[in-house]
């Protein structure tokens, strides 16, 4: 006998198969619906181009997300263009022929785990092409910077190295650049390590003519430095930085530099001290100033890309 007011069974049994199968529902709602909202968002890897005529084909993957940065540290506080990420798990193949279209990761990393995204355009598995390597500003990545220059790396088949800094005594993500002639950092190591890397991927061609080091706000100096002690570099572009002149070296790298007209993190007269400053350490010196303030315009990304490949 069941007491009054209780239920009978079939009615409990009914109620708990109804239950079950809302759960059941819901958990394949949320694992079907969630990479779909992903992909609206714009939270999922950036596209690279499909397979070509001469096999190439793209790679894609998932990737370790970066460590958090600590609350208070310093940002440039740039938005556009150069906050979307082009992010992929897959490393850079090691393997003869195996060499593909698409982004990759590097294997090098630097002393906090950090390493940098490679593009490799279709055209490299054809021949050699122009390299681009790019150096973010204050709390940024590579994966930004590849995202940024994405559209002309397509455009003029440029294989594209974005290196990730180590963290400044600060906390920052930030690069340490030397400020002496002897004197040594571990992101400069760390630069070193993954250019080696990506010169000894099989069946990848450098133009040894056409390899330019660009750095955005604070990494603006490091492809300044790099650009003037490291022969493999022929050209270097400080958007919206400075240099330190002591750590530069003596090279005929042609040299760019520009900002903004209202940059108030880097102003036309600073960025113009630089420039003149650098004349003793470079084969020639550009100086471009653009509308705007210290983001990247696509005007300046075009007419950096133009100059150094002349266009």
């Amino acid at each position: 006998m069941r007491p009054e007011g209780f239920p009978p069974l079939d009615r409990i049994m009914v109620g708990l198969l109804a239950a079950i199968l809302v759960l059941l529902i819901g958990g394949v709602l949320v694992h079907v619906g969630t990479p779909l909202l992903d992909r609206w968002l714009g939270s999922t890897n950036a596209s690279v181009p499909p397979a070509t005529a001469s096999g190439a084909t793209t790679a894609e993957g998932a990737a370790e997300p970066e460590p958090p940065l600590p609350t208070g540290v310093p940002n440039d506080g740039v938005r556009s263009p150069v906050e979307r990420r082009a992010r992929t798990g897959l490393p850079l193949p090691t393997a003869p022929g195996a060499l593909q279209g698409g982004t990759f990761t590097l294997r090098t990393k630097n002393s906090i785990g950090r390493s940098g995204v490679v593009f490799i355009p279709p055209e490299a598995t054809r021949g050699a092409r122009p390299l681009l390597i790019l150096f973010h500003g204050t709390g940024g990545s590579g994966a930004q910077m590849l995202a940024a220059f994405m559209p002309l790396a397509r455009l003029h088949g440029l294989i594209v190295l974005g290196l990730d800094s180590g963290r400044s005594p600060d906390g920052a993500y930030n690069w340490q650049v030397p400020d002496s002639a002897n004197d040594v950092t571990v992101d400069v190591l760390h630069t070193r390590a993954s250019l080696d890397e990506l010169y000894a991927t099989p069946g990848l061609h450098v133009d040894p003519e056409r390899v330019l080091a660009a750095g955005h706000s604070g990494g603006g100096s490091t492809a300044a430095y790099h650009g003037t002690t490291d022969p493999r570099i022929r050209a270097f572009a400080v958007l919206h930085g400075g240099v330190f002149i002591g750590g530069l070296g003596s090279s005929q790298a042609r040299a760019w530099f520009s900002t903004g007209s209202e940059d108030t993190l880097r102003p036309p007269a600073v960025v113009e001290r630089a420039a003149a400053a650098t004349q003793h350490h470079a084969g020639s010196v550009t100086t471009r100033i653009y509308p705007g303030g210290h983001g990247l315009s696509t005007a300046e990304l075009d007419d950096v890309i133009a100059w150094w490949l002349g266009l």
